[in-house]
């Protein structure tokens, strides 16, 4: 005898739509970070690593606390088009071109993260990253997140003025 089986995809989508239009508002403040010069051609491995390296030991390397490892060798492949752990984030960890739709940047330039996407990073702050620290993120980021620098490709001019992120 068969038995019926329900798909509860439509139903778990629907309620996760209901619970995310339901919620509050999640608030961001972004950090200013407009006077921080512009940075071109970021490479991911000696400008962006290192941040995490200095600043993301205990939680993140050698361990990986919220599923993320930041650890050399493997970060790359962890952060890049990679969901959120964070149901409530409801966006990538770094969705290249776009620091709004990565996670990641949220969660060190925020200064007052709402409680559901939980706190800023590193969670030993502060003091958190450096406006530097974000910047060279961010550029690395809103370049596209590319694994390498590339000599070859140009982005802006050492004059254009940073953007910040948009609050949320």
């Amino acid at each position: 005898m068969e038995t019926a089986t329900t798909d509860l995809r439509p139903l778990r989508l629907g309620l996760l739509l209901l619970a995310a239009t339901s919620l509050p508002a999640l608030a961001c403040t972004p950090e200013d970070l407009s006077a921080v010069p512009l940075g071109y051609n970021i490479d991911y491995e000696t400008q962006v690593q290192p941040i995490f390296d200095l600043r993301c030991d205990g939680c993140h390397i050698g361990g990986a606390f919220g599923n993320l490892a930041l650890d050399p060798g493997a970060s790359y492949g962890n952060l890049v088009n990679v969901p959120a752990d964070n149901p409530a984030a409801l966006r990538d960890r770094v969705e290249p071109g776009d620091i709004d739709a990565s996670f990641l940047f949220r969660k060190i330039n925020c200064e007052n993260l709402d409680g559901a996407l939980g706190l800023r990073m590193p969670r030993n702050g502060p003091p958190y990253l450096s406006a530097v620290q974000q910047a060279i993120i961010m550029d690395w980021i809103n370049e596209g997140a590319f694994p390498l620098a590339d000599p070859d490709r140009i982005f802006g001019y050492p004059f254009d003025p940073r953007a910040n992120a948009t609050p949320f």
